[in-house]
């Protein structure tokens, strides 16, 4: 599965090289605003066969994935710095800014984000980090809810036609207090 560049109005599942049998599926078909008008990127895979609706099926899972996995999901701004913490380092780094904040409500925390260094109050970085938390539920649970819905389609043009997009929050964008 690679994302590759195209033009608008490809078709989302066509047979390539008929004498080889080479059949190609694209999904996920969004504008490419430097590609200039009518530009276009969409994820494809080329089959040695027709593919079949599981053959599909499998694809839009693993486009659900790559798109839950991305930095279009896995981002979030605080006080205007794209910020993004692992399972791991949200709960590592709410405990510690948790501690701090109990025992000195003036604490700051020193928070890396894209090589730099911030600090910030723990009250506010517990904050943050709690909606943060709430933020990866939300999307942990859009990317469960995609999964189960393509198991249930039975039809090939509604797997193709599948918004692997749809229903993900707005990234969080945390402003600290002054």
């Amino acid at each position: 599965m690679k994302r590759v560049k195209g033009t608008a109005g490809v078709s989302p599942l066509e047979c390539i090289n008929p004498k080889k049998n080479r059949w190609a599926v694209r999904l996920d078909v969004q504008n490419d605003t430097d590609g200039g008008e009518g530009a276009v990127t969409y994820v494809e895979e080329v089959y040695e066969h027709e593919p079949t609706i599981e053959d599909i099926r499998s694809l839009v899972c693993q486009a659900i994935e790559a798109y839950d996995t991305s930095n279009a999901v896995n981002t979030s701004m605080l006080d205007g710095k794209t910020t993004w913490f692992d399972n791991l380092n949200r709960t590592s780094l709410l405990e510690v800014a948790r501690n701090a904040a109990v025992a000195d409500e003036t604490a700051t925390i020193e928070v890396w984000t894209d090589g730099s260094c911030m600090n910030v109050k723990a009250t506010d970085l517990t904050i943050y980090l709690i909606e943060l938390i709430a933020y990866a539920k939300s999307t942990f649970d859009v990317t469960q809810h995609h999964k189960l819905d393509v198991h249930t389609i039975e039809d090939k043009d509604e797997l193709l036609s599948y918004d692997v997009r749809a229903g993900y929050p707005p990234i969080l964008d945390f402003k600290l207090s002054d």
